[in-house]
């Protein structure tokens, strides 16, 4: 069976992922530590990781800030 090719909003959701997880390993952070960082709980943080399209535009923000993401990520993440 040929497979399906994805929609923008799920590569950006997968560059989201990538990127976050890829700047969480560099700082040796997990779940909970982001959370303090964002004054939010690990759950949330989980729940945000698992579907970046529910990401609010105050929370990215926050995390481009404490994850240092650089502009060409944050393209990455918001633009197909």
């Amino acid at each position: 069976m040929a497979k399906m090719a994805q929609t923008a909003e799920q590569k950006m959701d997968k560059a989201c992922r990538t990127i976050i997880a890829g700047r969480m390993e560099e700082m040796d952070w997990i779940n909970e530590d982001l959370a303090k960082s964002l004054k939010t709980s690990r759950q949330t943080v989980g729940n945000k990781r698992k579907e970046p399209g529910k990401i609010t535009l105050n929370e990215l923000r926050a995390m481009i800030r404490v994850l240092h993401i650089s502009d060409a990520e944050i393209i990455r993440m918001v633009r197909a």
